[in-house]
């Protein structure tokens, strides 16, 4: 009678799995080589930037992203966590004013012509800017949910569930320089302003 319910709980957690292993998969076993996985990091670099915000750190690491790729990408969002996003939005100036660079939109939800994903599934003091034009998924529609009996469960009035969802996340090697993740958003703003 609770397999209904079951496949709804099983679905449900399976769609989570997906989000997670696209964002954090590390390739090993059946996991999915993930976006921070197949990226590499945006090294900061000193640039005397007074009081060097999220608001300053998105247009560096787009500008860094384009000077070396050139005109074949164009980043164009930036994934972080909550607490991240929730950072950028209550910062205030010395007046207790909230700051908002002309370069924002009112909501602060695009930074730079950057559209911000909201990713509780992302590591917070991190994010990734990039060029979503390389990045695919490739799935089968739909989810397989099979039942069936295990050893002495037929007797025993058990059943076991199985849910199967195939799927890979690729951004090819070639295309990995339209992307890159600030691992430590914090020390990053540090470096940018010395």
């Amino acid at each position: 009678m609770f397999a209904a319910e079951i496949g709804a709980f099983l679905t449900t957690n399976v769609q989570l799995e997906v989000d997670r292993q696209i964002a954090l998969g590390d390739g090993t076993g059946n996991t999915l080589t993930g976006l921070l996985a197949s990226i590499s990091a945006y090294v900061p670099v000193a640039s005397a930037i007074q009081d060097a915000s999220i608001y300053d750190l998105i247009p560096v690491v787009k500008t860094a992203i384009t000077t070396v790729g050139g005109s074949k990408y164009n980043p164009d969002i930036v994934i972080m966590n909550p607490s991240d996003i929730l950072k950028y939005k209550l910062k205030k100036d010395q007046n207790d004013n909230y700051v908002l660079p002309p370069f924002v939109s009112k909501d602060g939800t695009v930074i730079d012509n950057v559209l911000v994903i909201e990713s509780a599934i992302m590591t917070a003091d991190t994010l990734v800017i990039g060029d979503r034009r390389f990045a695919r998924i490739y799935e089968m529609p739909g989810m397989e949910i099979t039942k069936g009996f295990v050893n002495t469960q037929f007797t025993e009035d058990e059943m076991t569930l199985k849910i199967r969802k195939r799927l890979a996340f690729l951004i090819r090697g070639a295309d990995a320089g339209g992307f890159r993740k600030v691992v430590g958003i914090d020390a990053a703003l540090v470096t940018l302003a010395s």
